[in-house]
């Protein structure tokens, strides 16, 4: 879906712009999020260099989330930009050493000499970039555990239960307070 052969992409670079479809993406999402049918945009600049193959670009889409605290869905305006780098498969496995990198590790992509398959990084960039731990604003209050009402729209009034564990016997040694 997204390889590019080499030899077909010009000196002053190619310009790609895609809609990548819905069922694409559910194959990415996991159950908090929804893109509603709407199409992830793509738009990708392939430039040759030498031996190497530079992409960059960005994706938008326009998704929804169910909050981790309330559970209520939400809109999200997802954009990221992204860059990467693809080098020429070396015939034998390069061993890179430590002082080569500076103590930093170094992440390669690689392309076979004919083509450059960008489907795997889109796919990657795509996934890392969303919130882990989506929520509806950082105050959010959650629901109720008891009746379970949403505590940013009301107060329940549901009473709060303390819960008798094996650490409450701990309280025992605190001193009283006045």
């Amino acid at each position: 879906m997204l390889s590019f052969r080499l030899d077909e992409i010009p000196e002053s670079g190619l310009d790609v712009n895609r809609d990548i479809g819905e069922e694409w993406m559910n194959a990415l999402l996991t159950d908090q999020y929804s893109c509603g049918g709407k199409s992830l945009r793509l738009c990708v600049c392939i430039r040759k260099l030498e031996e190497s193959v530079n992409v960059s670009g960005s994706m938008e889409l326009d998704l929804s989330f169910a909050c981790r605290r309330c559970a209520e869905n939400f809109p999200l305006r997802f954009k990221h930009d992204f860059a990467s780098v693809y080098i020429a498969k070396p015939a034998k496995e390069v061993n890179i050493n430590e002082d080569m990198t500076s103590g930093q590790e170094l992440v390669v992509s690689y392309h076979n000499g004919a083509t450059v398959d960008i489907e795997p990084l889109i796919a990657e960039e795509f996934v890392l970039s969303l919130p882990q731990y989506p929520l509806c604003r950082e105050d959010c209050k959650g629901i109720c555990q008891r009746c379970g009402k949403n505590l940013n729209e009301l107060n329940c009034g549901c009473a709060v239960e303390t819960v008798n564990t094996a650490w409450s016997k701990l309280k025992d040694f605190l001193p009283e307070r006045s």
